[in-house]
């Protein structure tokens, strides 16, 4: 029961964004008429700043929990691996969301147009 008083917050503090997200301009279409190649990558740069924005949200909530567990370990060795294990984790995470946005402008250069994303 304690554990239960004390997960309510956290997920109140984690679900918060999404009251945020409430706000975001719903209008536009996500997929337009793909008619070049500069649309297709346009479509492909827009999907990529999703998965961004999910796994740098995923990685903060893995350093979150890792300086938990570190705080929490009192000394104990295993239980400090495990919170460097979650704190390599998010670091492995902010990369590959680094990495998918780099890929996108990297084709988009190497093919010669332009991806705005927007």
């Amino acid at each position: 029961m304690k554990k239960f008083l004390v997960l309510i917050p956290v997920l109140a503090l984690v679900a918060l964004p999404l009251f945020a997200a409430a706000q975001i301009n719903t209008t536009q279409t996500f997929v337009e008429n793909v008619t070049d190649l500069g649309a297709a990558l346009n479509i492909i740069n827009k999907v990529a700043r999703w998965f961004m924005t999910i796994v740098v949200a995923i990685s903060v909530i893995f350093f979150v929990f890792a300086g938990f567990l570190y705080v929490t370990s009192g000394g104990k060795e295993d239980k400090v691996k495990d919170a460097k294990n979650y704190l390599l984790y998010g670091i492995i995470g902010i990369a590959v969301a680094l990495l998918a946005g780099a890929i996108t402008i990297v084709v988009a250069n190497l093919i010669g147009t332009s991806s705005s994303g927007r």
